[in-house]
This record gives structure tokens, sequence and C-alpha cells, in this order.
């Protein structure tokens, strides 16, 4: 694994770690465990407050966006990278305990243009 990738998955861990801290009933309303490795593209691809991710990610969460940001920034994931960190996260998608969640993580593939 390239140290690249392994920022990717680091990244998604701390992201990861942020909400289970949180806990349920702290996490937003409507979260979803899609969100953590989309939020991890969404910062790679320096689109911070996109809408295809919920408000509510972005708010309170600006010194976990930078963070992952300058984590990337040292050591940015190559397109393959980027292929292989969603094709894991795809693959693991069928495990979320809400089908909906793997219809929505390829939806957003879709609409990165991943898939």
């Amino acid at each position: 694994m390239t140290n690249s990738l392994n920022n990717l998955y680091r990244s998604t861990d701390d992201v990861q770690d942020y909400f289970r801290v949180l806990g349920g009933s702290n996490q937003y309303s409507g979260f979803m465990n899609w969100h953590i490795p989309a939020f991890v593209l969404l910062i790679n691809h320096s689109k911070a407050e996109s809408e295809i991710l919920p408000s509510a990610i972005w708010r309170n969460t600006q010194e976990l966006q930078e963070t992952t940001k300058s984590r990337l920034l040292s050591n940015p994931p190559s397109p393959e990278d980027i292929t292989d960190f969603i094709n894991q996260i795809t693959r693991g998608a069928s495990k979320f305990k809400d089908k909906r969640e793997s219809l929505e993580w390829l939806e957003f593939c879709k609409l990165m243009n991943y898939g």
C-alpha cells in the first residue's frame, strides 16, 4: 500500500473515530456510514461544504476538515489510490446494516464520476 493510499485510510479512520466519539445521540440526524469515506473524498477534491452530504456533517467539523486536508495534501493520493480506495469501500458497503446505505454510496460514486 502506498503512503498516499494509507493517508486516505488513516483520514477515514480519523473521521470515523470523530463521529463514534460523538455517539449515536450526538451524531446528526440522517448520519450514515458511507458519509465517512465520502467526507474524506470530498475534502480531497476541495469540495468541503458540498451539498452531496447533509450540511450537518460540515458543521462543527472545521478542525477535522483541516486535519484531513492537511494529511491528504502532505502526500496526495494518485488516481489509482482513489480507485483502490473506492473499490475497497464499495466491497465493504454490502456490510452496512441499512441496505439503503450501499445504494447511496453507489449513487455518490456515480455523482463523483467514480462508478
